[in-house]
């Protein structure tokens, strides 16, 4: 498809759910079961004792496909805040903004109302100012909240937002140590999003107390950064999808509509994907009955028609992922 209008694409609610639930049988389905196959295959490889998730699209579906467990530790946000602390709180501004503008539009630097932003601070556990503070910070509710006037919030209510930090990451470790987690071990967090965010989060937790090797595996590298950072503490990252197994030009697709996966595989919450999720569990349930743990076909191919799906621009003509898209 090589134009479009700005005009959603329309169609009834009832051929929206049977669309949706076509689309994850015939194209989220196989993905994600090559890509669960792929990483239990990989964890033997590794030497990894342990799998950890935080992508709620992948959440219980190891039962599905027939892989061994995969341990739920997210959700992402939170995971996100537990590894925030006074060392690397200013590094950690973009994580904090994406958090306070991840359901509003954005357009240019203005990220839509404060009392927007400081709502998605609210439901993350972190206490609101008092609307008097807000006015002596000239940051009233009314207001229109550009990253700069925001970044300024964050810095001057850091005390506040390292408490819940705080308190995010003795949750983890009491959720890791529940696993059997214990020091220097090596563990895996697998991630549909590329990027390495919850992956260095899970890191910079964990250091102090119990110094976890942690790699990453992930759905696809669209840059082809498979390798360790020094931000990243133990980061050595691996994808199923990268420019060895698929060619570039539909690794640019992947990496150009990163929220249409994210729809298609689940990593969205949002409530207009549900029916999706009974064409994936059709979909795993058949696979599991027809492949052994740890074999099947190749994990890229199944991921094949995915990636041509993005390329073809095809989801563009479907009103629920056209809406998530344009976001």
């Amino acid at each position: 498809m090589t134009g479009r209008t700005t005009d959603s694409p329309a169609t009834d609610g009832a051929g929206e759910a049977d669309s949706l639930r076509q689309i994850g049988f015939s194209i989220g389905g196989p993905a994600l079961a090559g890509f669960l196959n792929w990483v239990e295959r990989r964890r033997i490889q590794d030497g990894i004792a342990h799998v950890l998730v935080a992508s709620p699209g992948l959440k219980g579906r190891h039962t599905q496909i027939g892989t061994p467990d995969l341990h739920w530790i997210g959700p992402p946000a939170q995971l996100v805040l537990a590894g925030i602390d006074e060392r690397n709180f200013i590094r950690s501004l973009p994580s904090l903004l994406t958090l306070c503008g991840a359901a509003l539009p954005q357009v240019g630097p203005r990220i839509g109302p404060l009392s927007a932003s400081l709502s998605a601070l609210g439901r993350l556990g972190i206490p609101l100012p008092a609307e008097s503070v807000m006015r002596d910070l000239g940051l009233d509710a009314p207001a229109a909240a550009d990253q700069g006037r925001l970044v300024g919030f964050l810095c001057a209510w850091q005390r506040e937002i390292l408490k819940t930090c705080r308190r995010n990451r003795r949750a983890l470790l009491r959720t890791l140590q529940g696993i059997g987690l214990g020091p220097d071990d090596r563990v895996a967090l697998v991630d549909i999003r590329p990027g390495g965010g919850l992956q260095q989060a899970l890191a910079w937790a964990a250091q102090d107390l119990m110094r976890l090797d942690v790699s990453g595996y992930y759905l696809c590298l669209p840059d082809g950064s498979n390798r360790g950072s020094a931000r990243r503490p133990g980061g050595q990252m691996t994808a199923m999808l990268d420019r060895r197994t698929v060619p570039s030009r539909l690794l640019r697709h992947a990496g150009r509509h990163r929220h249409v996966i994210d729809a298609l595989l689940g990593a969205s919450d949002s409530p207009g994907l549900a029916p999706l999720h009974p064409g994936m569990a059709q979909f795993a349930r058949a696979f599991a009955q027809r492949t052994e743990p740890r074999g099947g076909p190749d994990a890229a191919d199944m991921a094949r028609p995915l990636l041509t799906y993005l390329a073809s621009g095809a989801w563009r003509d479907h009103p629920v992922l056209w809406r998530i898209a344009a976001r």
